[in-house]
């Protein structure tokens, strides 16, 4: 209880319905607060507008727009395997070469791979001609940070591999957004092949 209350505190919320801190503490405080309050919120949406497009089998392409909704992102991939050949949806920011996507699909396959522990064979790849929506920052091409996060069949084998290429840094609560709509992709994945 008394962690809860002191978080509670930090944000400048009352346990008792008044106010915890004086007027011009919150003042200084505020608007970083419900800037933070607003980002978490706007990422709990997100991952539940991703939960019903996974539900109603939306192409896998709507699911990587609304994850860059939240992530700011040049390239986004998801690459699964079947039949023993890795296939690739991909999706790109408006401005991103064809050069640029075509060597991430490159480092996707081989972080497959490597996840797998076992060579993985080119299939077919799709690109969405939508671009991604717009990120806030500019990363150079070939530079931009990466995250290829797992997609398990059955919480235990992989299956394929959400990957993305950040427009800026990827911060700590990027990745764990990013874990959590890598968990609802293989949750789909796992019911489309149960």
């Amino acid at each position: 209880m008394r962690r809860r209350r002191r978080r509670q505190l930090e944000l400048g919320f009352s346990t008792r319905g008044g106010s915890a801190a004086a007027p011009a503490q919150l003042a200084d405080r505020q608007p970083a607060q419900l800037a933070e309050l607003d980002l978490g919120y706007g990422r709990l949406r997100n991952l539940y507008e991703l939960g019903k497009l996974l539900a109603s089998d939306a192409p896998d392409e709507a699911a990587l727009r609304c994850i860059a909704r939240t992530v700011p992102l040049r390239v986004a991939a998801m690459v699964a395997l079947s039949g023993g050949l890795a296939q690739a949806v991909a999706a790109r920011a408006a401005g991103v070469p064809e050069g640029e996507i075509q060597a991430a699909l490159a480092h996707a396959r081989s972080c497959l791979s490597r996840l797998c522990a076992q060579p993985v064979v080119d299939g077919p790849v799709t690109i969405d001609p939508e671009p991604l929506p717009p990120g806030h920052g500019h990363v150079p091409p070939g530079s931009s940070p990466f995250a290829a996060l797992p997609l398990l069949l059955g919480r235990t084998e992989v299956s394929g591999v959400l990957y993305v290429r950040g427009a800026r840094g990827l911060r700590e609560a990027d990745l764990a957004f990013l874990s959590a709509a890598a968990d609802h992709l293989s949750l789909a994945r796992d019911r489309r092949f149960a």
